[in-house]
Formats: C-alpha cells, structure tokens, sequence
C-alpha cells in the first residue's frame, strides 16, 4: 500500500511536470504568436519582417537544422523572404524559378503539410528533392504551404537530421505559423492593392488635369503619362511612336541613352519590329527578354541596336488607336530581365486610354481651329474682293498671304498674259528667294508639249513633293533649283476652259502631299481668285462699254451740231481715241484731191514735225497707204521689229516716240478715202474689240464727211436755185 503510495505520488509527479512543460511551451507558443500577430500589425506592408519573426520563433520552439520562407509572385516565380541554417544558398538557387521547377509541387498540390523523413530512400519522395538531398545530405524535410482561400501564396521548409521524425504538435505549430504568414501576405498585398489603386487614381487625376489643361497639345499630355507609367511601373525608359501605315516614326523619347537615341527619334522602322502581340489580347506587346527575340537573333539592326546600345530586355508596347485605325504605340523597357506584371499593363492601358481621349480631343481641337482659320481666311479674302471691284492686286495679296500662312509654305500667285505668266503676287519668301523667283518671270506657256498643261487645263492640282524625283520636267526642275525649291503645288485657275492663271505652294524641302482638307482649300483659294478676275473684268467691261458709249454719243453729238464742218468731229473722235486706247498719239488722215495723203485732224507730242511729214504719197511705204490702198485695218504691234514694218513709220516713231502703231480705213461707197491712226508707247496689238471700235470711230468720221459734203452741195443747189430765182424775177420785171 505504500509503495502504491508512492507510486501515485510520482504519477503525480510526472503530471506536474508534464502540465509544467505543455503549459510552458503553450505559453511559449501563444507568446510567439502574439509576437508575430505584433509584427503583421505593424508590418502591413512588408511582409519580410512578419517571416523573419516567424523563422525566429519556428527556431525556438522547433528543433531545425535549416527553415526558409518563401512566397510566390504574380507570375508564380518563388522569391527567398528568410532563411536560417547553412543551406541558405541552397534555398537562394531555388529562387526566381517557376515553383513547377521546384521540389513544392506535391505539397502545394495537396494544400497540406508533407514530410520526408528519409528523401533519398523513402517512398513517394519527388525526384527534384531526391536529387537535391543526393546533393547536400539526407535530412527530414517539412514542407508548409501558405495558403488563402484561393491559391497557394508561398511556403515554409524546414529541415532535420535523418530520422528524427517531426511531432504532430511541430507540425501544427509549423501550419499555424504558416497561416499567420498567409494574414500578413494577405494584408500587404490588400495594402500595397489600395496604395497602387490610389496611386493610379491620383496619377489619373493628375494626367486628366494636364489634359484639361492643354486641350489643343498632346505633347504635354505623353510627357505626364510617360513620367507616371515610368514611375509607378518601375520602368527604366519609356518613348512614343506615331504610326502611318507599315512603318513608325519616333516622334519622343523618356532616359533614352545617348548612343541609343539616333535609332529612335525621328526615325522611321517597321512597326512589326514595334508591335508584335504575344498574347490573346492585341493592343499590346510584351517581350519578357528582347536578347531571346528571334529578330535579336537574326541581326535585325533596331532590334540590335535596342539590345545593345539601348540596353533593352524587358519591353512593353501599348497600342494607340482612332477607331480601328493604328495611330501610335507607347512603349516601356527595363535594363534587365523583369517582366511587367498584369497589373502594370493594365494600368499602362488605362494611360494609353487617356492618351487616346487626348489625342482624339486635340484632333477635333485642332480641326475646329483649322476650320476656323479658313472661314476667316475666306471670309478676309471675300471681303477684299468686295473692296477691290476694279483691282485685282489686293486680292492676289491677300489669297497669296493666306495661302502661306495656312500651308506654312512659300505662296506664289501667276497670271495668264500673252501666253505666259506674269508674277501676280507673293508672300513667305526670303529677299534674296523673292528676287530669284521674280527673275523667272515672266515664264512661257509651253502648251504643245506639256501634258502637265493639259492636266491644269483640266482643273487638276498638279503636286510634286520632290522636284529631284524622276520624272519631273527638266524645265520645273531648273525653275525649283533656280529658286531653292524642293516641292511644289500648283492649283489652276479656270474659267469654263481657258487658264487664267495658278497659284502655288513651294517648299525648301521634301514636304508630304496635301490632304482633302487642304486640297479643298486650295481650291477655295483659286475659286476665290478666279471671282475676283471675273469681278474686274465684268467692272471693266462695263465701264469700256459706258465710255465707248459715252465717246459714241459725244462724236454723234458734234457730228449733229457740225453739218458743216468736220473740224469738231474730227476733234472729239481723236479725244475719244487717245482716252478710251491710251494713244500716246492719233490722227486722222485723208487722201487730197492730187491723190495724197494728208494730216486732217491730230493730238499728240510734236505737232509741227509730225505735220512737216505731210501730204504722203499713197503707197506701201506708209501705214496709211497700205491701209487706204488695201481697205482693212494695219497694225504693227512692234515698231521696231525687223520686218514687216514701213521705213516711214519706223522714222515717224523715232521723231514722235512711239512702239505701236494701227490703222484702220475711211471707207465711202467701197472706196477707202483715208485712214485713222492710233500710237502707244508701249508694244502689243490691238485686241478685235478695240480694232472693230476703232472701225466705228472711222465710219462715224466718214459719215462727218458725208454730212459736210451733203451740206455743201445742198447749199449749191439753194445758192443756184436763189440765183436762177432772180434772174426770172429780172426777165419778168
């Protein structure tokens, strides 16, 4: 009884002490927990502090030879948070691998604790984790996976010598300590969730502000979403592409290196060198490692430039697009081999996005004030065609000054005039350019073997965007050389079928060709110089037909009030003459009764030596005499030309002074009886209107004529009859 006694008391004993010792590693535990529990709270975004309490706890409560942390990232890569023992490189050279090359997989499959008392002679041990513990030695190894309700996230291993078997209460130590990680990867990544969402939200805010801000310039707009997508996607180097058709232009660049930035800005390349989707998603591109590329491999020179002297591995494109339609790519790159994250893309997208809206919103911008220009453009010009009902110059000026300022080019405004064109006006040129231009002037019409003429004469806008490319006629390319042009437009300006001139558009350099807008306002423009020129002919041939009307009326006039003289008629139609032709000189001349010719009525300079010429003999030595004698009109629109013209009127021309000349014929009863003669000082024919009212003016003096004579022998006959009266009234008296 009493040994049974004292067998009680050490039962007793035993339990004391086992109590003491669960109630002190309880303890212990819940202390570590607390521990941990502390550091996740204050720790909400880094989870590595949370996993270097946790390995330091595991270590005091848990017999370990090593223990590791580790999580997994978007791309399930593992990633070393801490680890104690002597195989800690181990565990690094199992980092930055995709978990399925790891020895995990069994255990994260299963989303339960696994352990391998003997790796390298037990059963269902994976073939990754034999061969490694061939490697570094046979321990016991526990694997924890740390998982949330969704996925695994990372794991804990720990290691012992061989054989010495993990205890249940180790393993649901480790578990616990496994879900505490879960909270604090949970809890950063929910904390870190919010701080890039509110980190997008206020880059966005900001972003829409530029845009509200530069509503008619994207420029400021890519220079705020290249510096955030920079910033918040970790990026080394960003830039901008401008698409138009197969090839991209490097319209900017953000931290490109300097050998790097001849290959990019400014430069054309293929856009599939650019934009190659890699995924079910095509509005971007993302290359995990450029030096991997088949294009890095071939010795595609961009690509190798990127890799070489760009220092390109990761890079990402996004598309920017109008519609349907490619209009620029945004690009982002790192220095090494760090693949964007979902999230990154995602949210260079949403800027891309923005970027479109901005663009979009600049284009209509842009457009709006462009219409806006060419109304007010249109509007000037019509307003000086109102102003300018008898001139055309102000009008040429101004079309030629709109012209230059909308297309930012050279204008030049052209006349047709006696088969040529003639400067009409000219604006955005340098002194020394304009004084070469107006030295081509004025520039013959070749319109035989121009089929470019025949095209303008169709109303076609004629455009070289370089004069130095094949096919551009030797004579506009001398033109375009002589001026230090490069590219030119040429718009006509018609009237049903006849060319009444052009205007054109230069450059000094290879300029791309219009668009419709601009072709439609080129043709505005001509449209609007073609009124003009109708407007001042119209004007003017009103006013000529007011003044012909107005000279008819006043010779009718003193034909009427000078039956009896020629003198007043022969007046006033020489002052209509020298008004209505701009004669420097006129006279009228009428045969004598020996056969001459003589000076009947004359104005102009010289009287008396013109006079001192007279009577001429009437023949072909005069222009007189080949007019009376052969009954039609003569002109000699040169004077001085080598042939054809009369050494009389060569030699009245050097006495008078005077470089055309024209006559037409007194005609009475089919008989010409003199000639009536108009002198200008500057050269060029007579047109058939002014020849057929200088015919009139000849036929109204002809009728002065044959009044005068009627009243002559009108009042013979009177004279006669009164006399023969008289000597009747005698014989009757």
């Amino acid at each position: 009884a009493l040994l049974k006694t004292f067998a009680d008391q050490a039962v007793i004993a035993i339990q004391n002490a086992r109590l003491y010792r669960e109630t002190k590693e309880a303890l212990a535990r819940q202390t570590a927990t607390a521990d941990v529990l502390k550091v996740i709270s204050s720790s909400v975004s880094d989870t590595r502090p949370v996993f270097e309490k946790i390995i330091d706890s595991c270590q005091g409560l848990i017999p370990t030879t090593d223990i590791a942390g580790f999580t997994f990232d978007d791309r399930s890569f593992v990633h070393v948070v801490a680890t104690r023992g002597p195989m800690a490189d181990t565990f690094a050279n199992h980092a930055a691998r995709p978990v399925e090359e790891t020895f995990l997989t069994q255990a994260l499959q299963e989303r339960h604790v696994r352990v391998y008392p003997d790796p390298i002679n037990g059963p269902d041990v994976p073939e990754r984790l034999r061969k490694l513990s061939e490697r570094v030695g046979n321990f016991s190894w526990a694997v924890a996976p740390i998982l949330t309700e969704t996925r695994c996230v990372g794991f804990f291993t720990m290691t012992r010598k061989q054989g010495e078997v993990f205890a249940d209460k180790e393993i649901d130590l480790l578990k616990g300590f496994a879900d505490q990680a879960a909270i604090a990867i949970q809890n950063s990544r929910l904390f870190n969730e919010t701080k890039e969402a509110l980190a997008r939200q206020t880059a966005t805010a900001e972003i829409l502000q530029v845009i509200n801000a530069s509503p008619g310039d994207i420029s400021p707009v890519f220079d705020a979403i290249a510096n955030k997508a920079m910033q918040l996607c970790d990026a080394d180097m960003g830039g901008l592409w401008t698409v138009e058709g197969d090839m991209a232009v490097g319209s900017g660049g953000y931290n490109i290196p300097e050998a790097f930035k001849g290959h990019v800005v400014q430069q054309q390349v293929p856009v599939k060198y650019l934009f190659r989707p890699t995924g079910d998603d095509p509005s971007y591109s993302h290359v995990p490692d450029l030096r991997e590329t088949e294009a890095y491999k071939k010795g595609v020179p961009l690509v190798v430039a990127s890799v070489e002297l760009g220092r390109i591995r990761t890079f990402l494109t996004v598309a920017l697009r109008d519609g349907e339609t490619l209009v620029g790519l945004f690009a982002l790159s790192r220095w090494e081999v760090r693949p964007f994250t979902a999230a990154q893309i995602a949210l260079v997208q949403s800027f891309t996005g923005q970027a479109q809206i901005a663009m979009k919103n600049a284009r209509l911008i842009n457009e709006t004030r462009e219409a806006l220009e060419r109304q007010t453009a249109t509007a000037e010009i019509l307003k000086v065609i109102s102003e300018s009902p008898t001139d055309t110059q102000p009008v040429f000026e101004a079309i030629a000054n709109s012209a230059s300022r909308l297309f930012a080019r050279n204008a030049v405004f052209q006349v047709v005039r006696d088969n040529a064109l003639h400067i009409g006006a000219m604006a955005g040129f340098s002194e020394d350019a304009y004084e070469k231009a107006r030295a081509l002037y004025p520039m013959p019409l070749d319109q035989r073997t121009s089929r470019g003429f025949q095209a303008w004469r169709q109303g076609k806008i004629l455009e070289r965007t370089d004069v130095e490319a094949p096919g551009t006629p030797p004579a506009v390319l001398a033109s375009a050389r002589s001026a230090n042009m490069r590219s030119m437009v040429t718009a006509p300006l018609l009237r049903g079928e006849t060319v009444l001139g052009q205007i054109s558009l230069l450059s000094d350099k290879v300029e791309q060709k219009l668009d419709e807008k601009q072709i439609g306002l080129l043709k505005t423009f001509a449209d609007q110089a073609v009124i003009a020129i109708e407007n001042v002919r119209l004007f003017n041939e009103t006013k000529e037909a007011l003044d012909q009307q107005r000279a008819s009326s006043e010779v009718l006039g003193a034909i009427s009030s000078s039956i009896a003289n020629t003198s007043p008629v022969f007046e006033a139609i020489l002052a209509a003459c020298g008004h209505l032709f701009e004669g420097h000189l006129v006279g009228l001349n009428l045969l004598n009764e020996a056969g001459a010719v003589d000076l009947a009525a004359y104005h102009g300079p010289s009287e008396q030596e013109m006079r001192a010429i007279y009577p001429l003999p009437l023949d072909r030595s005069t222009g007189s005499g080949m007019c009376i004698l052969e009954g039609r009109p003569i002109q000699f629109p040169d004077v001085e030309a080598p042939d054809g013209v009369p050494e009389s009127v060569k030699r009245g021309a050097s006495i008078i002074g005077f470089r055309s000349i024209t006559f037409a014929p007194l005609q009475l009863e089919g008989k010409a009886i003199g000639a009536l003669w108009v002198g200008r000082l500057n050269t060029g024919a007579f047109s058939d209107k002014q020849l057929a009212l200088l015919k009139t003016f000849a036929d109204q003096a002809v009728i002065a004529i044959q009044n005068v004579r009627l009243f002559n022998e009108t009042k013979e006959s009177l004279e006669q009859q009164a006399a023969m009266a008289e000597i009747l009234k005698v014989i009757n008296n």
